[in-house]
Formats: structure tokens, sequence, C-alpha cells
């Protein structure tokens, strides 16, 4: 819940971008397949910009369509 709630706090200023920092690391496999599955549908219904920054590359894979992958601080 507290994902959504904060989800829901930050679109309440309608941005053009969301910025993503680890939103599914401390949540269970399944709450946070939900939590990407919000996410794609409010991408798609608000036509909203995310920046999704993860460690879960498979994550990041199905819900975003350009990948940047930095490594030791490099690109």
């Amino acid at each position: 819940q507290k994902q959504r709630v904060s989800l829901a706090r930050a679109l309440a200023a309608k941005p053009d971008l969301l910025l993503c920092d680890e939103v599914t690391a401390s949540l269970d496999t399944v709450v946070g397949a939900a939590v990407l599955e919000l996410l794609a549908s409010l991408r798609r219904e608000l036509d909203l910009s995310l920046i999704f920054i993860s460690h879960d590359l498979g994550a990041t894979r199905s819900l975003c369509s350009d990948l940047l992958v930095l490594y030791a601080g490099r690109c």
C-alpha cells in the first residue's frame, strides 16, 4: 500500500516525468509485479514518461523501452 500511496501522491501534481527509484526493492514478487503493471498502465493512460532505476534488469526490461546500464560509473 505504501508504494501505491506514494505513486498517487507523485501523480497528483500531474507530472510529465516520474522518477521511480527501486520501487519494487522491498516488495515480494507478487506485489512487485502488481506495482509494475500499475506503472505500465499509468504510463499508457497518462502518457507519462518514466525514469526507472533498479538493480532488477528483468523488471526494468518489462517496463522500459530504452535501457541504460551503468557499471562502475560508466555507461
